[in-house]
């Protein structure tokens, strides 16, 4: 394993560190409109607490729904998955 000041995206804890972090959401909500190819400004992330632990040791899931408002005021559900 190689030393590197960067924590990847695909462990579990860089995914939530990136994502799950309800304190400040900008990065997800950037992200996620990116994702859905959206020129609204997503405002507001909701977080539902939907995460499900892995079911052994050596693996890892889980699931957030996030429910979310554009400027508009439409409101969606995303749901994301790791595993």
């Amino acid at each position: 394993m190689q030393n590197s000041p960067y924590i990847s995206l695909l462990s579990d804890y860089g995914f939530k560190a990136t994502f799950g972090n309800e304190a400040d959401n900008l990065f997800l909500r950037t992200a996620l409109q990116a994702l859905i190819k959206s020129d609204t400004p997503i405002r507001q992330v909701q977080f539902d607490k939907n995460t499900f632990e892995a079911l052994t040791i050596d693996s890892r899931s889980g699931i957030f729904d996030l429910a979310c408002t554009d400027e508009n005021g439409s409101q969606f559900i995303v749901e994301m998955q790791w595993v």
